[in-house]
């Protein structure tokens, strides 16, 4: 048996007990549809605890993930299959690192990931927005919970490897969908119009371009790393169509954010490697003075002006950044609450220089991550989510320095933090959750990597 028997007979006594109790509330409702999603996902759970390792049940949901974490969130069959497929796993993710938890030692570091998310439900319980658990849940639970069980759950010693196949794989999926569509034009599922430049941008199964295109950054310069940093060999040729297919599909996005994230993280992976050090810089300039010498060509496009040179939209999020600067130095150490930024900032008296005005400003929503954060839970909060990420970096990065076998590991999951970390700040990430896992899966297992040398050196 893979688990214990102890624990195993624990787990389908408590069944019987959890079916019967829902049986209760069903019939007090006086339906039955509670009853039989309880029912399913009760014998569900038992099932998968008791057939599936839990590494093998982290594969299965990262490949699914990036199409069911928002497009089956519309009807109440697909919420209910999302529930099963999105929302559940991660609960037995937690159950999993702490019953099955490595040797290494947590440190202090470790607990601020879960501070977080304790000043984040605390926050939003106070704050007049009233944020809905599920919500907290989503876009900020999800993600503490893969990085605990990355970093400390018992897995396999391929567990990069099959992490890094799983996003290369279902990132070319999601790449050549949108690609298709728009060489066939075989509905618009995947697009969203532009109404102002009157263009369709790709967004996938992610709801929003810029979403759609911080995960397809990950994919590609992951890709990048592997081929250039010298990674597994069974991951080159998946890493090659990954390069084909995601970078039109980068474009498709229309989205300066992402397109900006991932070519100026590509660069780095790029000039990092001694072997292609040179070649990538000749490539820049040639790059640079093609785009210098068919300017004007480019700026008189009808895509340029309306999309790409959008001065209006440049100078609304100025002017939202510099009043978030104001309304987070009124409440600096706890912020305003969760999820108050759109509510404190219609209400505040903020004002817009010409030729913007009030009103041009008002529809506009925060496009930036970081700022959002330090309203809404201020200083403390912001520096609870950031700690973690950045020492655990910092300490990957000088890992790098002296080679080793997961070299290309570190340096596909510093991409990969990086690329969000560039985009965040460009749009706010508050309303999606899957992308808002992706640092979280990256700095889990740099986390892991250096618990191991710690452990080892001790």
């Amino acid at each position: 048996m893979r688990y214990p028997y102890r624990l195993q007979t624990l787990l389908l006594a408590a069944m019987p007990v959890l079916l019967a109790m829902v049986t209760v509330v069903a019939v007090v409702r006086g339906g039955t549809i509670l009853l039989a999603v309880a029912a399913l996902a009760a014998a569900s759970v038992a099932a998968v605890w008791l057939t599936l390792g839990p590494q093998e049940l982290f594969l299965v949901w990262l490949a699914a993930a990036p199409f069911v974490q928002s497009t089956l969130g519309s009807s109440g069959g697909g919420h209910n299959l999302r529930v099963v497929i999105y929302s559940a796993p991660p609960l037995l993710f937690a159950l999993w690192a702490l019953v099955h938890r490595r040797s290494v030692q947590p440190t202090f570091l470790d607990a601020l990931p879960a501070l977080y998310f304790v000043l984040v439900v605390v926050s939003a319980a106070l704050s007049p927005t009233h944020t809905g658990l599920t919500h907290l849940y989503s876009i900020v639970g999800v993600g503490i919970v893969v990085y605990y069980f990355c970093a400390f759950a018992v897995l396999g010693n391929d567990v990069f490897t099959r992490i890094a196949r799983v996003l290369l794989a279902t990132g070319s999926i999601a790449a050549a969908w949108v690609i298709v569509q728009r060489a066939t034009g075989a509905g618009s599922s995947s697009f969203q119009l532009d109404t102002v430049s009157s263009a369709e941008r790709a967004a996938g199964t992610f709801g929003s371009p810029a979403v759609f295109g911080t995960f397809l950054g990950a994919v590609l310069t992951l890709a990048l790393t592997i081929l250039v940093w010298k990674g597994p060999q069974q991951l080159r040729r998946l890493s090659v169509l990954a390069l084909v297919v995601a970078t039109p599909a980068l474009f498709l996005t229309l989205t300066r954010g992402p397109l900006l994230a991932a070519g100026s993280v590509a660069i780095l992976v790029l000039v990092t490697r001694a072997r292609t050090r040179w070649l990538t810089v000749v490539g820049v300039v040639i790059a640079a003075t093609a785009v210098v010498t068919t300017w004007g060509a480019i700026s008189s496009t009808h895509l340029y002006k309306t999309r790409f040179s959008d001065k209006k939209n440049v100078q609304a999020r100025v002017v939202i950044d510099n009043w978030s600067f104001k309304l987070a130095a009124e409440k600096p150490a706890f912020g305003w609450g969760y999820g108050s930024f759109d509510r404190v900032k219609n209400a505040s008296t903020f004002s817009a220089k010409p030729p913007l005005t009030r009103a041009d400003v008002l529809p506009f929503t925060s496009h930036n991550t970081y700022l959002t954060i330090l309203v809404e839970t201020g200083v403390i909060g912001l520096g609870l989510l950031l700690t973690t990420w950045f020492v655990v970096a910092r300490r990957s990065l000088a890992e790098t320095r002296w080679g080793g076998p997961n070299r290309w590991a570190l340096v596909g999951l510093l991409a990969i933090l990086g690329v969000w970390i560039v985009n965040a700040g460009t749009f706010d990430m508050r309303f999606f959750s899957f992308v808002s896992a992706l640092p979280w899966l990256a700095v889990g297992l740099m986390r892991r990597l250096d618990l191991d040398r710690r452990a080892t050196a001790a």
